[in-house]
């Protein structure tokens, strides 16, 4: 066959704080070219937000290239200040590739990015079918952050929800959580946290920091014992630096897996964690904690990457 669809679902949403910008957006590659519409963000007004969710729920067909591109252009109205862009990328799909640039550059999801006065930076996501022959699907989900580059960065938390069939608090990125609020049976040292574990299929998934019920804000502190045993689809994660445990077999037997970034130092790792993977796995870590990981044992036989 020489076309494929993909249905799309989801929704983009904005924030920003103290700055002044300009956010437009496109789908091509479709029978029908979408935009996004334009929103303009006052440097004079308090923290605000807007749900786009004008790309939500669009049975689109590939054209005859095979690809689907999305496109979104931030453009730093300030005279003098820069800003801070973050996109967060909580996208899942069946039978679809996806590749994610900042300009020509790969992109890592959850990454600040510094544009600079009355400049622009584009991120452009794009999905293949995989097999034709095949269906394909695309949840698709951006946060997309602005904050004033003297601010402090912080990572909004993740909104989750209770699943009732899968007994835990659920993303839609795939994710499943158990939140521990402030309570008589809460040990201490767990009060406000969430354990972390994959409850569907992804191919790159990046872990939250920090996750809301929309009341209470908990710290990821911890990815659950065999989190994505045996996933056939994962091919990379990457590991805030809040977490400070991997529970045993947490991606024992993830045959595709070939990146893991981690983004803090070494959390503490349970029995055969990142066994039986791929065997061009690369382990990405700071250079300031580098040392740390080339000493520690599990690692010696392991490919680092510092960055």
């Amino acid at each position: 066959v020489s076309t494929a669809s993909v249905t799309l679902g989801g929704s983009v949403s904005f924030t920003a704080d103290n700055v002044h910008a300009r956010i437009t957006g496109s789908v091509t590659g479709t029978q029908e070219t979408i935009s996004l519409a334009e929103l303009n963000y006052s440097a004079d007004t308090a923290p605000s937000e807007a749900n786009i969710n004008t790309w939500a729920n669009n049975d689109m067909t590939f054209t005859s290239e095979n690809l689907i591109t999305m496109t979104i252009t931030v453009e730093n109205l300030s005279e003098e200040r820069s800003l801070f862009v973050i996109l967060t990328d909580n996208t899942t799909t069946t039978n679809v590739g996806k590749t994610l640039k900042q300009g020509a550059s790969n992109y890592t999801s959850g990454s600040a990015v510094e544009v600079t006065a009355r400049n622009t930076t584009t991120f452009t996501m794009t999905l293949s079918v995989t097999d034709k022959n095949q269906s394909a699907s695309a949840t698709v989900s951006y946060q997309v952050d602005l904050r004033d580059a003297n601010a402090e960065v912080s990572e909004p938390p993740m909104l989750v929800e209770y699943d009732a069939d899968m007994l835990c608090w659920v993303s839609t990125n795939g994710l499943g959580f158990n939140l521990y609020p402030e309570d008589p049976d809460t040990p201490p040292e767990m009060v406000n946290t969430a354990i972390v574990t994959l409850v569907g299929e992804g191919d790159s998934i990046v872990f939250p920091s920090r996750v809301t019920d929309g009341t209470t804000i908990y710290n990821v502190t911890c990815i659950g014992m065999t989190a994505a045993y045996r996933s056939e689809t994962l091919t990379s994660v990457v590991i805030p630096s809040v977490v400070s445990e991997i529970e045993f077999d947490a991606f024992n037997y993830c045959g595709n897996l070939t990146s893991v970034t981690f983004e803090g130092d070494i959390p503490t790792l349970g029995a055969r964690v990142f066994d039986n993977c791929n065997y061009d796995l690369v382990f990405y870590v700071p250079q300031e904690y580098y040392e740390n990981y080339a000493g520690y044992s599990y690692f010696q036989d392991k490919t680092l990457q510092p960055y």
